[in-house]
C-alpha cells in the first residue's frame, strides 16, 4: 500500500486571508505604423515612371503608309504603374510625315491638346490608360510626299505626377523609319524576245497539263507566294481546290497531298482566289465559303469552324487590314440569261473568322 505524500510549499504563508497573485496583463502593443502614419507612407512613395513599348526599326516604300499594329507585330503602347485612372499625357511626333490614329478619340474618353488624331505632326492628348491603349492599337505613319530617307516617330508619355514623390516622370521613344525608293525592275533579257511567245524551257513547250484527279480539276487563280513558290486555286474533283509549285512549276510535295489540298465543302463548291496573310498562313475563297490553311496544307483550327468559315456569298477577293481583320467581297453572279438580280457583298471577319458587320450593294436587274 502507497502512502501518500504531502507536498507542503515551505515558503508559502498559511493564512486564509491571502488573496492568490494575479500577474498584471500586459496591454497589447499597436502595429508599428498607425493608420495615419501607413497613410503618409503610402501618400510619399516614389512615383513610378511611365514605360513605352515600341519597335525597333521600320521600313516602307516612298508615298507609302506604314501602320503599327499587334498583328503586324510592331505595335506601339505605353503602361504605368502607379497611374490608376489618373490622366496621363501622351505626345506623338512625326518627322519627314505625319501620324494618323485610326481610332483618335474612342468612347470620346480623350482630351486634345494639341492635333485630333488625323495626319498630325504632333499631336497630344490627356486619358486614361486604358483609353490611350485603345486609341494606339493603330498608328499610321505617312511619309511626306515624294520622300525619301530616314523619318522618325517620337512617342512621350508623362504621368503628370499624380502620385508618390519626386514629381512628374516620363518617358521618350524613338522609332527610326526608312523610307525607300521603289526597287528598279530586273533587267531585261539580252536576248530577242516575243510578246506572249510561250517559254519553252518550261516543260519542253511552254506548258504543262495537270490531271489531279477523275473529276473536275482547273486554276482559277494563281499567285506567287513571299517565298519564291506559287499558290493556285479552282477545283480539284469538284471541290475547293488549292495547290502550291515550286520556283520551277513542279508540285510542292512539302503541301497537303503531294501538293495538293481537296476540300469537299460541297460538290461544285470551288475556290476562286487565295491570300496570304502576315503569318504566313493562307486564307482561300470560294462558293459561300472562306478557308484558312497553315503552310503546310493543313486547316487552321483556330478559324472558323475547323478551319471553315460559311459567307453568305461566292468570295472573289481577299484583303487583310493592319490590324488583321480580314475584309471579302463577292456577289450571287446569276446567269445573265436568266434574268436574276446581282447582289455584291462586302464582309469585315476578325482575324478568327467571326463576322463583325457584312454590306450588301449594288443590287440591281440582271
Amino acid at each position: 500500500m502507497r502512502r501518500k505524500r504531502n507536498f507542503k510549499n515551505k515558503s508559502a504563508k498559511t493564512t486564509t486571508s491571502q488573496k492568490p497573485s494575479v500577474r498584471p496583463r500586459r496591454k497589447l502593443k499597436q502595429g508599428r505604423f498607425p493608420y495615419e502614419q501607413c497613410e503618409a507612407r503610402i501618400l510619399l512613395s516614389v512615383n513610378d515612371p511611365p514605360v513605352n513599348a515600341v519597335p525597333g526599326p521600320q521600313t516602307t516604300l516612298i508615298n507609302t503608309a506604314l501602320a503599327f499594329t499587334d498583328f503586324r507585330e510592331n505595335r506601339i503602347s505605353t503602361d504605368d504603374p502607379d497611374a490608376g485612372l489618373n490622366p496621363v499625357k501622351v505626345t506623338l511626333a512625326a518627322e519627314n510625315g505625319v501620324i494618323t490614329l485610326i481610332d483618335p478619340n474612342p468612347d470620346d474618353s480623350l482630351t486634345y491638346e494639341t492635333g485630333d488624331g488625323y495626319r498630325d505632326i504632333t499631336m497630344t492628348f490627356v486619358g486614361r490608360l486604358s483609353s490611350i491603349d485603345q486609341a494606339l492599337h493603330w498608328v499610321v505613319f505617312t511619309p511626306d510626299a515624294g520622300f525619301t530617307g530616314t523619318g522618325s516617330l517620337t512617342i512621350t508619355t508623362d504621368d503628370q505626377g499624380y502620385f508618390g514623390t519626386g514629381g512628374p516622370k516620363s518617358d521618350t521613344d524613338i522609332i527610326t523609319i526608312d523610307v525607300t525608293e521603289v526597287p528598279p525592275f530586273e533587267a531585261p533579257p539580252t536576248w530577242t524576245t516575243f510578246p506572249s511567245a510561250l517559254d519553252t524551257t518550261f516543260d519542253n513547250d511552254g506548258m504543262m497539263t495537270l490531271s489531279l484527279s477523275d473529276g473536275i480539276d482547273y486554276i482559277h487563280e494563281i499567285k506567287l507566294t513571299s517565298d519564291g513558290k506559287y499558290l493556285a486555286v479552282g477545283a480539284i474533283n469538284d471541290h475547293f481546290g488549292v495547290m502550291r509549285f515550286n520556283a520551277d512549276l513542279s508540285l510542292d510535295p512539302t503541301f497537303g497531298n503531294g501538293g495538293t489540298v481537296e476540300i469537299n465543302i460541297a460538290e461544285g463548291y470551288h475556290a476562286f482566289t487565295i491570300k496570304e496573310d502576315h503569318q504566313g498562313r493562307y486564307l482561300v475563297g470560294g462558293h459561300f465559303s472562306l478557308v484558312r490553311l497553315h503552310t503546310d496544307g493543313s486547316l487552321d483550327s483556330t478559324f472558323g469552324n475547323g478551319g471553315i468559315a460559311d459567307d453568305p456569298l461566292p468570295v472573289f477577293d481577299i484583303n487583310i487590314q493592319a490590324d488583321g481583320k480580314i475584309l471579302t467581297v463577292g456577289d450571287n453572279h446569276p446567269d445573265p440569261t436568266s434574268g436574276g438580280n446581282v447582289q455584291s457583298y462586302l464582309q469585315r471577319r476578325s482575324a478568327d473568322g467571326t463576322p463583325e458587320f457584312d454590306y450588301p450593294y449594288g443590287v440591281g436587274s440582271g
